[in-house]
């Protein structure tokens, strides 16, 4: 007796320590699980963040429109098959992703058994693999325009600057590229036009003459050079004949498109196109793979957080038996 009475408040103690921990640990669950859920949504913002700042520092758009516009029928035809890729990436994802809340919880561990995703997967898979080549292809420098960005900046100048008032504003309604922008920029500082005034349209075109001394004047001058390294006043002033006023004007519109402009104008190592047969073309391909890479994580990354929406598969299959 003596020993069962000892060995009762063992076990009474044993009980209380094993009824106490039973409480615990359903506290500890909902903690850990906003921690995990808190950890997939960082990781999903993270693949955003590093995307979206690849393809804004790499200008990768710009790049598109410029290979679509100013590089030939197969580089153009490169760039709609990247973007319908890319298109058909995203699609198949928002598919799958949407799945859950249908009602329709497909196995990704034994996809190959399963009805939708043995159908999905390898057309996912392609349109991946094949999306990053031709979006790669489309960035490096066998896609880039013939000619250097700084005689295909003189030759919209000498046609901008040849044109009228009413033309150029006419052309920069028609477009938004920033050769458009630029040139339509330069020449009016050129100018001194306004595109608010129309009637001063003649006095328009005989300032041209006089103070931008001919379209060939202007597709002489090294506009790429101009951007890197802005001139003074004086030397604008003395290389087009104009006045320092004039001149100042030319000044802040170089200076307001140097900054985005310079990345892509120089055959640098910053360069993502190269500059053509000028050369930087050896570190075209490492912006071109770049490029590529940050547009798809950010396309991972924003799909990711919306799949984080999504119903788990478990859940739907609970949800299903339930019904």
């Amino acid at each position: 007796m003596s020993t069962s009475s000892s060995s009762n408040p063992a076990a009474v103690r044993a009980r209380s320590n094993g009824s106490g921990a039973s409480p615990g640990s359903p506290k500890q669950q909902p903690q850990r699980r906003p921690a995990s859920l808190l950890s997939k949504l960082w990781k999903q913002t993270k693949y955003c963040l590093w995307g979206a700042l690849g393809t804004y520092y790499l200008d990768v758009p710009t790049h598109l429109q410029t290979v679509y516009a100013h590089s030939g029928l197969w580089p153009s035809h490169l760039v709609l098959l990247a973007l319908t890729f890319l298109a058909l990436t995203i699609g198949i994802f928002a598919y799958l992703i949407l799945l859950p809340f249908r009602g329709v919880a497909p196995s990704y561990t034994r996809w190959s058994h399963d009805p939708i995703l043995r159908t999905l997967v390898p057309v996912l898979t392609l349109a991946i693999v094949g999306g990053f080549l031709s979006l790669v292809l489309a960035l490096s420098p066998l896609c880039a325009p013939p000619r250097t960005i700084s005689s295909t900046l003189a030759e919209t100048l000498s046609q901008a600057a040849s044109a009228g008032a009413k033309q150029a504003s006419a052309a920069s309604a028609d477009t938004s590229s920033l050769f458009s922008k630029f040139s339509l920029e330069f020449t009016r500082a050129l100018r001194h036009a306004s595109p608010s005034s129309p009637s001063g349209a003649a006095e328009t075109l005989s300032s041209a003459a006089k103070d931008a001394s001919t379209s060939a004047q202007l597709a002489a001058l090294d506009v790429g050079n101009w951007l890197r390294h802005r001139p003074s006043v004086e030397t604008i002033a003395r290389q087009l004949g104009i006045s320092p006023a004039r001149a100042a004007e030319v000044q802040g519109v170089l200076a307001k498109y140097s900054g985005t402009v310079d990345v892509w104008l120089r055959g640098g190592s910053n360069s993502l196109l190269g500059s053509g047969p000028a050369g930087g073309r050896q570190l075209g391909w490492i912006g071109a793979g770049l490029g590529g890479t940050a547009t798809y994580l950010l396309v991972f990354g924003f799909m990711g957080l919306i799949g984080l929406a999504a119903p788990s598969p478990a859940s739907v299959k609970t949800k299903a038996k339930r019904q």
